[in-house]
């Protein structure tokens, strides 16, 4: 049974190779395909963030949601409770928490402006990341942090985004990154199996890469 999961996660993941992630035509019917899949699952089969498939999933029509309004998803974002001690602007500060937390939490944690930001970055010599990447040693990126929140504790990755003080997304590119099973919606506990009963055993949904 093993086997015969990774041969379909396998032909999945050819078919992605050949799709032209530009041509929305072609994403659309390949989410189709798969929409018995979330974009968890998808991310994980295809060791790709649920971030970028989530966007892949914007040029198309997937994503929308016809016939009533969508509220705009309120920001779960947390501000680490850091004082800002006398003296606190200098390079070393910098240099620490934007290694810990990056440029967004940085500008909630001073109540400066991203440009003023960047700008002491820039004067007290500190690279700035690639946009999109989150902290590579950030305190709760570890495999056991995470384990313990996530599965341990069943806190669920909004709850340990709240912990973290970073984003839901994030926490998830960090599971997928240990390779952690990311719980879905209607996804059974922990240690359990399950499958698509349209689309027979062989297309397990909670599905594992390795």
């Amino acid at each position: 049974m093993q086997n015969e999961q990774n041969d379909h996660c396998q032909i999945i993941r050819d078919e992605f190779k050949l799709l032209d992630r530009y041509n929305s035509a072609q994403l659309g019917s390949f989410f189709v395909r798969y929409k018995f899949f979330s974009t968890n699952d998808l991310a994980q089969v295809l060791s790709l963030s649920s971030r970028y498939i989530r966007r892949l999933k914007e040029r198309t029509d997937i994503s929308r949601t016809r016939g009533r309004k969508v509220s705009p998803k309120p920001n779960i974002n947390t501000v680490p409770d850091i004082k800002l001690e006398p003296g606190w602007d200098c390079g070393d500060w910098w240099r620490h928490y934007y290694k810990l937390y990056g440029l967004r939490i940085l500008v909630k944690i001073t109540h400066l402006s991203m440009k003023t930001v960047m700008k002491r970055l820039r004067t007290y010599n500190i690279q700035l990341r690639p946009k999109g990447s989150t902290p590579s040693n950030h305190p709760c990126r570890n495999y056991e942090w995470l384990y313990k929140h996530y599965v341990e504790l069943d806190l669920g990755s909004v709850k340990c985004a709240k912990a973290a003080g970073v984003s839901p997304d994030t926490i998830t590119s960090w599971l997928n990154a240990f390779k952690i099973q990311v719980k879905t919606r209607n996804a059974p506990k922990v240690g359990k199996t399950y499958y698509n009963p349209h689309v027979g055993e062989a297309a397990c949904i909670t599905v594992r890469t390795s």
